[in-house]
């Protein structure tokens, strides 16, 4: 890499210095905190996916389930799948209610592609749950 002939070997020590403790920041964060909101490039459904960005959207959800847990006959194979409220709540407005993803995002008060990723994701957990016979839980986050 080519630097200007400014930069001297002080002002890259002092940089690298500086990015050695950011990662020392980052690795106590994760060593403290709920470690699936901190996984470098990992994905969980409304959860950040790294270390930095704004916190998800609070997402609106006018009744609750009656059932926490669905569980399948006659065993349980695996462990349970968990389905966020906010997607049982979309898959409830657009599959149930008949809802276009834009008025159920008015609904939530969340963004249409919001909506999309929530029912996607959703959609996804539960066929998943079907095909493998796993239980299927209500997480209240």
């Amino acid at each position: 890499m080519l630097f200007p002939s400014s930069v001297t070997n002080a002002t890259l020590t002092f940089l690298n210095s500086i990015m050695r403790y950011i990662t020392d920041i980052q690795l106590t964060i994760y060593k403290f905190c709920d470690k699936s909101q901190f996984m470098p490039g990992g994905y969980c459904c409304r959860c950040r996916r790294g270390y930095v960005g704004r916190n998800p959207k609070p997402v609106s959800v006018s009744r609750t389930p009656l059932a926490e847990a669905m569980v399948p006959l006659p065993e349980e194979r695996g462990t349970p799948i968990q389905l966020d409220l906010a997607e049982f709540e979309a898959l409830r407005l657009v599959e149930l209610e008949k809802m276009t993803y834009d008025e159920a995002g008015i609904e939530m008060g969340v963004s249409r592609n919001t909506i999309w990723r929530l029912v996607e994701c959703g959609k996804e957990k539960l066929i998943s749950a079907f095909l493998e016979g796993r239980k299927i839980e209500l997480h209240k986050a």
